[in-house]
């Protein structure tokens, strides 16, 4: 799977189109001789690494002698090539110029590298996508097996300053675990590329970052694996519950044991998390007033959304609330959203959360995955969250954040 693409690194699909530059320093010269189309000659070579079988090597006499799939131009001081790729693999591409007496005017300047992708059944694209099908064990459609939590050897983040190509400028943080390249720009902007798993074309989604949004990953990244409380906190919850349950179940015998006995309450520490991250974002101005159940100062701020008004989902840095899958408004989890790809049926999110850890132990945040049916919305997981069990989660909705902490 992708890393973080070298500073010149395209992708491209079967049949898809992409323009590839080369910068040149004497630009003057090659444009003057090249536009002779009589004593210039180009030569375009391209390897793809994976299948060397398909590698072509061809020289031209003039660029109206290019076949069909590639042109080639020159533009002020930038030799250009348009590029219809016929074979999956990465190409290393070549281009050089020779002048009429055989002097070589450009040759690969700060070329580039295209990674030509196809899709898993052909080279065609559908206009739709495919809906994911109904996962069943029965009849043996079954999830593949994923990571269900970035455990504290796993693969660490790849951070690479990309110096040419589409993202100039920018830096592009690689994260294993939930495959996707943050590419953060010089104005605090960035693009979330998502890379899918196992169906569709292998050309990754791109999701638009706000400048708020990047420092909301930034600030995910520097928390995962780090603990919540300290080496008293699994007693000291332990101790609270027992006091709570011991008050309500006092006031449940005073009042005639009408209503249902009390239960003693397992707390976590996932609701402590959405604060802490609001807080670290705005400069200890705003912790966003995040409680458990998020949607009250997300309604009174006009940033609360559901599935309902707004079906795409939330977007990575949103606080997403769980309910009991028979009954929502029973909150059960509050965590944060960072990306979400196609698996085999399901969507496959990638969250941050605080409250992980068994219950009788230090709570710490981690980053872990949850499957979403798109059809019931509801999320599982074979890992449950601290102090409580592995059944379905309803998705009740989330807190737009760019909307919530606007203006701050």
């Amino acid at each position: 799977m992708s890393r973080c693409p070298p500073s010149t690194f395209l992708v491209a699909a079967i049949g898809e189109e992409k323009e590839l530059r080369w910068q040149i320093t004497n630009y003057a010269t090659i444009a003057e001789n090249y536009r002779d189309k009589n004593t210039a000659r180009c030569a375009f070579t391209a390897l793809p690494e994976a299948d060397a079988t398909n590698a072509t090597s061809e020289s031209h006499p003039s660029p109206d002698d290019l076949p069909e799939n590639r042109k080639l131009e020159v533009e002020k001081d930038q030799v250009i090539l348009k590029f219809i790729p016929k074979y999956p693999g990465t190409y290393s591409l070549q281009v050089s110029l020779w002048g009429s007496m055989g002097e070589v005017l450009a040759n690969d300047v700060s070329g580039q590298t295209l990674r030509v992708v196809a899709t898993v059944e052909d080279d065609s694209f559908p206009e739709e996508p495919e809906p994911l099908p109904i996962c069943s064990a029965e009849d043996g459609i079954v999830e593949p097996d994923i990571p269900l939590v970035r455990e504290a050897g796993f693969e660490r983040n790849e951070t690479t300053a990309l110096s040419s190509g589409e993202y100039a400028g920018c830096t592009c943080i690689w994260d294993p675990f939930d495959l996707t390249e943050t590419i953060i720009r010089s104005n605090g902007t960035g693009v979330l590329r998502i890379w899918s798993l196992g169906r569709g074309v292998h050309i990754p989604e791109t999701v638009e970052l706000s400048a708020l949004r990047v420092r909301i990953l930034a600030y995910l990244d520097s928390k995962q694996g780090t603990a919540q409380e300290g080496p008293d906190g699994p007693q000291s919850r332990l101790q609270g519950d027992i006091n709570s349950y011991n008050r309500r179940h006092t006031k449940w015998e005073q009042e005639g044991r009408k209503d249902p006995e009390p239960t003693q309450r397992r707390t976590t520490l996932c609701v402590n998390f959405p604060p802490a991250m609001g807080l670290a974002i705005t400069n200890n101005r705003d912790s966003g007033n995040i409680g458990f159940d998020p949607s009250v100062t997300g309604n009174q701020r006009g940033s609360w959304r559901t599935l309902e008004t707004h079906p795409e989902g939330p977007k990575p840095g949103d606080v997403y609330s769980l309910g009991a899958a028979d009954n929502p408004a029973s909150i059960k989890h509050i965590g944060i959203f960072r990306s979400k790809r196609n698996g085999t049926c399901h969507q496959i999110w990638t969250v941050v959360d605080g409250g992980q850890t068994p219950y009788n132990a230090v709570q710490e945040i981690r980053e872990r995955t949850r499957l979403f049916d798109m059809a019931t919305h509801l999320l599982s997981s074979k890992l449950a969250d601290g102090g409580q069990g592995v059944e379905p989660r309803a998705l009740r909705g989330w807190i737009d954040v760019d909307s919530h902490f606007a203006g701050i």
